[in-house]
């Protein structure tokens, strides 16, 4: 049985208390920091079944795998399972921030990310619209980005004109 107050692997190496698989999702619904069973292990806020990210913990709330790998369904379902049991229920499917919250938290921790584009605005409009689930690419998303990039370029324009006269 491992020290459950030690620092929580690198994603994908089981630590902390050696649990049944039912005992394991009931800590991770209580909160634990690290523990393991036979196809699954906590690293906080991450629930991984063998390699491959079935849930994450965001202040009281669950972020679960809609679908994943066959090998990892086992434990999905469990957790599905005590969830319901204690009256936690799905109340948004496919939800649109879930990814880029999920993605933040994931995400070993260290990094600190910086953003890099010739343009800020331009880069800054990309990154939220991703963030919110609009990747570029999509007709909509990608006519209002032209649109903003239209707009800023005609200031741009008249700026330097007032300038010049």
């Amino acid at each position: 049985m491992s020290d459950e107050r030690a620092f929580p692997s690198p994603l994908g190496v089981p630590a902390g208390p050696s649990l049944s698989t039912p005992q394991l999702i009931a800590a991770y619904l209580a909160g634990a920091r690290t523990g393991c069973a036979p196809e699954a292990h906590i690293e906080w806020p991450v629930l991984m079944a063998h390699d491959h990210l079935v849930a994450v913990h965001v202040d009281g709330a669950v972020l679960m795998r809609g679908e994943v790998p066959a090998v990892a369904e086992p434990v999905r379902a469990a957790l599905q399972d005590a969830m319901e049991a204690v009256g936690v229920l799905l109340v948004e499917e496919e939800s649109v921030l879930a990814g880029a919250v999920a993605a933040e938290l994931a995400v070993p921790r260290g990094f600190e990310w910086d953003l890099w584009a010739r343009d800020a605005d331009e880069a800054r409009e990309v990154l939220a619209a991703r963030a919110l689930g609009q990747a570029v690419g999509i007709p909509e998303a990608d006519a209002d980005i032209e649109r903003r990039r239209a707009e800023a370029q005609t200031e741009a324009f008249l700026r330097q004109i007032e300038r010049e006269w």
